[in-house]
């Protein structure tokens, strides 16, 4: 049973009020209008503080010596209950499993307008919808904002057992979200998808200007192997083998080195740069061509590329991506740790030149142990000042074996 306490009177400062006998367990409904506060005790545990001008239900637990006063109204602060009709409802700060229904009623009339400041994890939402509003600045729901017909709602952190919260026919609950309409993504902001352990991930990005819009409708099944993703020129996209990308003769696909993909337009005369003709032995106008057995042509002269290597710390490597002609400089010292990296793979010939340049103290060279010399002995480099000495090296077996020659030395 409940009793009721009001407090009253004058008091000059706050009033303790002690429950007796410890030993009974106590209901009261208890209204402060003494203007001061009202401590409720009962025993040695905890107590209850009764604000001036709020009701409070509280509990005396009748544990003896230790007996607690517990306050059964929570965070939730009242003023004196208004009755009637009121015009707007406003709820704050709901915690724990408490639930409210925005489209409910009070007394015979639902209110002009429903506002939820924050609901917080286990916190239920007895609506299924909420309906968005155009003059708010929208909704978030787990860090998505939605906009353009926004409920006077902040934020909703949905609860985790809950099936999930629908605004604006967005369906968002933890398992992901279902969009029922258009997605807009602003200002370049990207479309990531992470690693497994969400440590990276993969993103695609619009582009920096876009002069019209443009929907690709993605084919309704997958491919097979090896195909590729072409479009008509009209945004439908389908698969279509490695060799019929859809591409027009006078377009090409180029890359900005930062992932940054355009279809671009060549010439003619670009396009004849690199056309391999299948048969026969020659081409008007080709730089390159290449008969039916692969034996290439080239039309003109071939230039190599040429790479400067310096030694640091007694050390120097060749890069043969870099190309095929090298020069080596001494300085420092001798050049005891000599490295030689990225030959092409097994089967396929690779040759490169070196000039060697002499220190102003004469320097000398520990060549990798691949290198076989003729007769078993490595040549001595010419010491003078300056001096050049030049070698050819080739391997085709990835640089198990390099064969080394001299081609000059003690040149001035």
């Amino acid at each position: 049973m409940f009793r009721v306490l009001v407090f009253g009177g004058s008091p000059s400062g706050a009033n303790t009020v002690t429950i007796s006998p410890n030993t009974q367990q106590k209901f009261y409904v208890v209204r402060n209008n003494s203007g001061q506060s009202v401590v409720l005790t009962q025993g040695s545990g905890g107590n209850v503080t009764v604000a001036n001008g709020t009701v409070k239900l509280v509990y005396a637990d009748g544990a003896g010596a230790s007996a607690q006063v517990f306050d059964l109204t929570g965070t939730l602060a009242m003023t004196a209950p208004v009755l009637g009709t009121p015009a707007s409802g406003t709820v704050t700060n709901l915690t724990g499993t408490a639930s409210i229904n925005i489209n409910g009623t009070v007394g015979a009339t639902t209110p002009t307008t429903a506002v939820v400041t924050t609901l917080t994890a286990n916190t239920s939402v007895s609506t299924d919808t909420i309906s968005e509003k155009t003059s708010a600045a929208g909704v978030t729901v787990d860090g998505v904002l939605l906009k353009d017909n926004a409920v006077n709602v902040d934020t909703i952190n949905e609860k985790t057992s809950a099936a999930g919260v629908t605004v604006d026919g967005v369906l968002l609950k933890d398992g992901g979200a279902t969009f029922a309409g258009n997605v807009t993504l602003n200002a370049q902001s990207d479309v990531r998808f992470a690693d497994a352990d969400s440590s990276n991930w993969v993103a695609f990005q619009g582009a920096g200007t876009i002069a019209a819009n443009v929907t690709w409708t993605l084919p309704s099944a997958d491919g097979t192997s090896g195909q590729l993703l072409s479009t008509n020129g009209s945004g439908t996209l389908s698969w279509a083998a490695a060799g019929n990308t859809g591409f027009t003769a006078d377009r090409a696909i180029v890359s900005n080195g930062s992932g940054v993909l355009a279809v671009s337009a060549v010439t003619a005369t670009e396009l004849a740069y690199l056309d391999i003709t299948t048969l026969g032995t020659s081409a008007a106008s080709k730089a390159v061509t290449s008969d039916a057995n692969g034996v290439t042509t080239f039309a003109d002269g071939v230039n190599e590329g040429y790479t400067a290597v310096t030694v640091s710390s007694n050390a120097a490597t060749l890069n043969f991506r870099d190309g095929n002609v090298f020069q080596l400089t001494l300085s420092g010292g001798n050049l005891t740790t000599f490295t030689w990296s990225n030959p092409p793979s097994s089967g396929t010939a690779y040759g490169f030149t070196l000039k060697v340049i002499q220190d102003s103290t004469a320097r000398s060279i520990t060549w990798p142990a691949a290198v076989d010399w003729p007769g078993a002995a490595a040549p001595t480099l010419s010491s003078g000042s300056g001096d050049v000495d030049v070698f050819v090296f080739f391997t085709h077996d990835g640089g198990t074996t390099w064969y080394g020659f001299i081609a000059g030395q003690d040149f001035g």
